[in-house]
């Protein structure tokens, strides 16, 4: 799993966030921030963010909702990027296989393009590599044989991309 590390106070709304700690796969959308933030007598700056959030995975009928400590999350997917509509794509495909009717409550949080990933124009050896770890961790995460069949034409883009070099 790769994750991005950036400045915590970058989260927004509408980022996918998890928790550092802990062993099960829990990832999040923001649905508000609170800064609780405050210089104190002596000048020394106290940090102190929640974030507001809505499960996105595991996937659940009942969808969670609960308050994370800026000290306990990291940023995921910054909403908006491609990589946020991949992961989303792939989460909402999920959703309807499993048979749950209608848009996920989290969804009008989020800003999302339900654009297809096209993995054979991919522009850089970057891109690819980036999209070979996403879809190993997808799969593994939410299994399905169509990761596989993207994973084999990833490899092929790669090759392709090789030989230019």
């Amino acid at each position: 799993m790769e994750v991005q590390i950036v400045d915590r106070s970058n989260i927004g709304k509408g980022d996918i966030i998890g928790k550092k700690f802990g062993e099960t796969k829990e990832w999040y959308i923001v649905t508000d921030v609170n800064d609780y933030s405050v210089r104190n007598t002596n000048g020394t700056y106290i940090e102190d963010i929640n974030y507001e959030v809505m499960m996105v995975f595991p996937i659940r009928k009942k969808i969670k909702i609960s308050s994370l400590n800026d000290r306990d999350v990291i940023l995921y997917r910054k909403s908006g990027t491609a990589r946020y509509n991949e992961f989303l794509y792939h989460i909402n495909k999920k959703r309807e296989l499993r048979g749950f009717k209608g848009e996920a409550d989290y969804m009008m949080f989020v800003d999302y393009s339900p654009s297809m990933v096209f993995y054979d124009r991919l522009k850089t050896i970057d891109e690819c590599l980036d999209a070979m770890n996403d879809l190993k961790w997808m799969g593994e995460l939410l299994g399905g044989e169509d990761y596989e069949i993207n994973r084999g034409i990833v490899i092929d883009r790669l090759r392709e991309l090789m030989q230019g070099v």
